[in-house]
């Protein structure tokens, strides 16, 4: 109990950060170096850093996926191992043939792009870990959502890939319908480390960032051909990542004049939101991670076309294929959205009579789909749609809003077809307003600039504009059905985000630096402009920055005033003694081992964030069978585990029936806390048996044919 879990996970982040290396640094480096993709041996070690965050990001989430197929994780993570080592003898050999020459001097652009890096680091640091205050425990708001993702990184750890899903088992392993390839990427600096998992995760988040933040200037370099004004661009678009909309607004005037408890994450206010980047990236790194890889795969792609050396055009195309088959692994809803555009780009390629170039892009596009092939048939598997009765992965739809759109319409006297497609219209462009801010700002200026002399635009300009228009097309019009939330429309809108945040970035550069030069116009035509950007920026800081205090405080202060929050977070004295009791059942109980808590506890994220062990049934009344295995069979366990943690009145079992039940359901351990029933019948076996830990609001244990 004197343990500080806050300095443990701090600590367990900054050791397993380095072991990321081996995987978003070694692999890309070597590729490139070996293929001269881009130019990358005549390149300075800034550029070449940049490269091979992006390349890495676009080869190795699928190479450690397939690699695990045939591999145990242990064997894979050596591999990694031997790549890091060749990528260190590499680097010494470039420093010999240079005569050990070291470059002291620094340009001012990477030491600001070094200082947000270790600010971004910092920030992770202060969101992520669990808080400790005393003898009580505070997890992030963001354990809604690592709870999932931690339990299918230890599943990665024992059966590779696929992962088996770590929250239903009926006597044998049940392959993951998910895209779970970061799961799996993260497996290999979790074996390697020793840290758990849920560090390793948080870890993730950081490499994540730092993955978008490279992308950024090589995007601007290699596809825009940007020269003027790159190095400022670069570091405003790295720095635009900590800017979101005017989320702020209405988060604030919902909790005022509907006297609501603030939101657990600001978001929220939108049922269909558009996330801000930080707010992806502490939630949801594989998202973002699948971003930089489909990004990755088409700048090797439109170099492809352009490239006159066989060979090196061929790198480009299997860069391409591999990216393409990595995002979709990483989340297959920002692969579809970008799927979209590359298809609708292709078709704009071939109407133009560039047959070469189509047939380049639709040779990649079949690469990259039958390399995809063993997780799409897993990704087709056995498995429930949530909430949702279809069993289709997406449907058309309009895109929900928060403003009650059809009741306006009710209300207004005006309930007909028109009238609900005008009040929607206007509806979804005040929200997009609110979600974007800046962005949407300067792509109405960027769309008055462009629209008027479309003819004359440079090729890579009306791409972006085909990923944009093709990404607001698909987030507007259809969404995913897997589970209740819209996740198609949260995820896609990433490829609209990026569009606009390299928009922004070229257009504050240009806007600084004619505002430092003689102003050309007058002030008088400078005066609103520069009145909205501030105050757009402005807002969309203070927007993130409240974000990132609601994400680190929300539970303590939802205790300290009774918020509902339905996290499923425990209060915090309880979560202390939920995770020391897990930290202790870790020294005693091998991973492999099947332990199985209450699926119909309150606590349910709680208790999954901190265990590292496979369920039977994970939660109630679905044992999340959305990730893999059939409903049909989920009854019949919940019904024998109702017996274990509810038992009706006069109904208790015995501790020799609770074992049966073990033995027939194959669970190792029981883990109770103090707010399941059972812990509440003082005559229950509970209270009768010998725990194998325990605290004052936790008991574990051995069941079935354990000790």
């Amino acid at each position: 109990m004197a343990n500080n879990f806050t300095m443990q996970d701090v600590q367990g982040i900054l050791l397993v950060l380095a072991f990321f290396s081996l995987i978003f640094i070694a692999p890309g480096y070597l590729l490139a170096h070996a293929s001269n993709v881009f130019g990358f041996r005549q390149k300075g070690w800034s550029e070449r850093t940049l490269l091979s965050l992006v390349l890495s990001g676009a080869v190795s989430p699928y190479l450690i996926n397939i690699l695990c197929r045939f591999f145990p994780v242990g064997k894979v993570s050596l591999v990694f191992v031997l790549l890091g080592l060749v990528f260190l003898a590499a680097l010494l050999s470039e420093w010999r043939q240079s005569n050990y020459a070291l470059r002291a001097r620094m340009h001012w652009s990477t030491k600001a792009a070094l200082g947000m890096v270790f600010i971004w680091i910092a920030v992770c640091l202060a969101s992520l870990p669990d808080l400790q205050i005393g003898q009580a425990l505070y997890s992030t708001t963001a354990a809604f959502d690592h709870a999932v993702r931690t339990a299918f990184i230890s599943s990665a750890l024992r059966s590779g890939a696929p992962p088996s899903s770590p929250f239903f088992f009926v006597g044998s392993p049940i392959a993951a319908r998910y895209y779970y390839y970061w799961n799996v990427l993260c497996a290999v600096p979790a074996y390697l480390s020793g840290a758990n998992t849920r560090v390793v995760l948080y870890a993730s988040c950081i490499w994540s960032g730092l993955l978008l933040a490279a992308i950024i200037p090589v995007y601007l370099k290699h596809f825009l051909e940007k020269r003027s004004n790159l190095r400022i661009a670069s570091v405003i678009g790295i720095a635009l990542i900590a800017i979101t909309g005017l989320d702020l607004l209405p988060a604030l005037a919902i909790q005022m004049f509907a006297h609501k408890a603030p939101f657990p994450d600001m978001e929220w206010w939108n049922p269909c939101q558009i996330t801000s980047w930080l707010d992806s990236l502490l939630w949801v790194p594989h998202h973002v991670a699948s971003l930089i890889a489909c990004l990755a795969g088409y700048l090797s792609l439109w170099k492809a076309v352009r490239e006159e050396k066989r060979i090196t055009q061929l790198w480009l195309i299997v860069f391409a294929a591999l990216g393409f088959s990595s995002a979709a692994g990483l989340s297959v809803y920002v692969m579809l959205t970008f799927g979209f555009f590359v298809l609708a780009w292709t078709v704009y390629l071939l109407c133009r009579g560039s047959f070469l170039a189509a047939a380049i892009h639709a040779t990649a596009g079949a690469c990259a789909l039958l390399l995809s092939m063993g997780f799409l048939r897993d990704l087709l598997g056995p498995g429930t749609s949530g909430s949702n009765t279809s069993s289709h992965f997406l449907a058309f739809a309009p895109r929900q809003l928060p403003l009650g759109v059809k009741a306006l319409a009710i209300q207004l006297g005006m309930d007909n077809t028109f009238a609900n497609v005008a009040i929607w219209v206007l509806a979804a462009a005040i929200v997009l307003f609110l979600e974007l801010g800046i962005y949407m700002l300067v792509g109405l200026i960027q769309a008055d600039s462009d629209w008027r002399q479309w003819r004359a635009l440079p090729e890579a300009q009306k791409a972006l504009w085909f990923m944009a228009g093709s990404a607001f097309a698909i987030i507007m019009r259809v969404r995913s059905t897997v589970i209740g939330s819209n996740d198609l429309g949260f995820r896609g809108a990433l490829v609209l985000q990026f569009v606009l945040l390299l928009w922004a970035s070229i257009y504050l550069a240009d806007w600084f630096s004619a505002r430092r030069a003689p102003d050309a116009r007058g002030l008088a035509d400078r005066k609103f402009p520069t009145a909205a950007i501030i105050t757009l920026i402005a807002i969309g800081g203070a927007s993130s920055l409240y974000q990132l205090c609601m994400l680190r405080a929300y539970t303590p202060l939802s205790e300290r005033y009774g918020w509902t929050d339905n996290l499923e977070l425990a209060r915090g004295h309880d979560a202390f003694m939920v995770r020391s009791a897990y930290q202790e059942l870790d020294r005693i109980v091998p991973a492999s081992a099947i332990v199985q808590f209450n699926p119909e506890s309150a606590l349910r994220n709680q208790m999954q964030i901190y265990s590292r062990y496979q369920e039977v049934d994970a939660s109630s009344p679905d044992c999340m069978t959305a990730f893999g295995g059939l409903l049909s069979r989920c009854a019949t366990v919940e019904a024998d585990l109702q017996t274990i943690f509810n038992p009706a009145s006069g109904a208790l079992p015995a501790k020799a029936e609770v074992s049966q039940t073990c033995q027939r359901l194959h669970i190792d351990v029981l883990v109770v806390n103090a707010l399941d029933p059972v812990w509440k019948r003082e005559d229950s076996w509970v209270w009768r048996e010998r725990p194998l830990v325990q605290n004052g609001f936790v008991r574990a244990f051995w069941c079935g044919e354990g000790r």
